[in-house]
């Protein structure tokens, strides 16, 4: 098992894909193995959950959100996530993973300064550790 640090980042996927969050899920349990990871299958109830109030240790520092999904789709929660942004005191990067290529999509992301980065599906094992590898330099230096 490897892990990138001892630090733990705690992990959000949004995604209604169940076989895609589970594969996910596995991966990130391979760098973040002591900490859980929280899922939703729409983005109504992630943003449900963002709105009630948690412990900072309860609160994910990545987001993993693909755009597609019933319910409440990715850029639905993008816009309701910003409007409750100021009440959640931690620093969270949200990563759109989705199965677009759309340019329009990418675009879209790029322009959001609450997005971090557009990832095509799938996610592999080297992009995600150097995500976790990201979250690590951001903690040193602050």
């Amino acid at each position: 098992m490897m892990s990138t640090n001892s630090r733990q980042v705690r992990s959000c996927l949004i995604d209604d894909d169940f076989i895609h969050q589970f594969g996910m899920k596995r991966m990130i349990q391979r760098y973040q193995p002591s900490e859980g990871v929280i899922e939703f299958s729409n983005g109504l109830d992630a943003i449900n959950f963002f709105k009630t109030p948690h412990s900072d240790s309860e609160i994910p520092e990545l987001i993993f959100l693909d755009i597609n999904m019933p319910v409440m789709n990715g850029w639905e929660f993008m816009d309701e996530f910003v409007k409750i942004r100021s009440t959640i005191q931690k620093k969270i990067d949200i990563y759109i993973l989705s199965s677009s290529t759309d340019s329009q999509d990418i675009q879209k992301a790029k322009s959001n300064p609450e997005i971090t980065d557009y990832i095509v599906k799938p996610l592999t094992p080297d992009l995600l550790k150097n995500i976790f590898l990201s979250e690590k330099e951001k903690e040193q230096i602050h």
